[in-house]
């Protein structure tokens, strides 16, 4: 989940807690982390993202199982409220 730069670090935090809250009893879940000071490098230039929440699910089925529960709805809707973004996507090893 990407928050825009406007949102305070204390904001993401309180949401992340949250969000954390929410999915550590979900099938699947693996970790979860938050990013520390700005964003850096030549994408993050623009200034329009400020945080990063990373959520680590086994799958994509449970992942998307996660994000669509109705006991997460009302936390889903705190982030978005904030201008948080929610992608998806799965890794390979190369």
């Amino acid at each position: 989940m990407l928050f825009p730069a406007s949102v305070e670090q204390e904001s993401v935090r309180l949401v992340a807690d949250e969000i954390a809250n929410a999915f550590r009893t979900r099938d699947g879940f693996r970790a979860m982390s938050v990013s520390v000071g700005p964003l850096m490098g030549p994408g993050a230039h623009a200034g329009h993202f400020g945080s990063v929440v990373e959520v680590v699910f086994d799958s994509l089925e449970n992942a998307f199982a996660a994000i669509s529960a109705e006991d997460f709805a009302e936390v889903k809707a705190k982030a978005e409220s904030f201008g948080g973004l929610i992608f998806l996507f799965e890794f390979h090893d190369l």
